[in-house]
């Protein structure tokens, strides 16, 4: 053991780094919702304008005049993020006024079978 470091083996899937990930930690992004579960982006675009690899793509749909939402001029019809692309980045998060998306801090984004996840 070089410098008085010793390893550590961890057996995973049972054991996990969840609780020694570092505070600056950038995992996955995804889509805050609220506590009605209706999600908070506003269909701005700005994530998708500032994404260095274009992994980002929102199609914006608009509210009709008469629902409860309607002072929100657009939502997100589609929003999808090319997880194969993404650099993890973070310039998302960052550029998000209504702070709509955030990074999770979990590292293992995979499933155990492929169903889980969709074609």
């Amino acid at each position: 053991m070089l410098f008085g470091r010793t390893k550590v083996t961890m057996q995973y899937p049972e054991q996990k780094w969840d609780s020694n990930l570092p505070e600056h930690y950038r995992g996955a992004p995804a889509l805050v919702k609220d506590e009605t579960g209706r999600v908070r982006c506003v269909a701005c675009q700005l994530c998708e304008f500032i994404c260095p690899p274009r992994a980002i793509k929102i199609i914006p749909g608009e509210f009709s005049p008469n629902d409860k939402f309607a002072k929100v001029e657009k939502f997100p019809r589609e929003f999808d993020i090319d997880m194969i692309r993404c650099i993890y980045c973070g310039m998302c998060e960052e550029v998000c006024p209504e702070q709509a998306i955030y990074l999770r801090k979990d590292y293992a984004i995979t499933g155990f079978t492929r169903a889980r996840h969709g074609p």
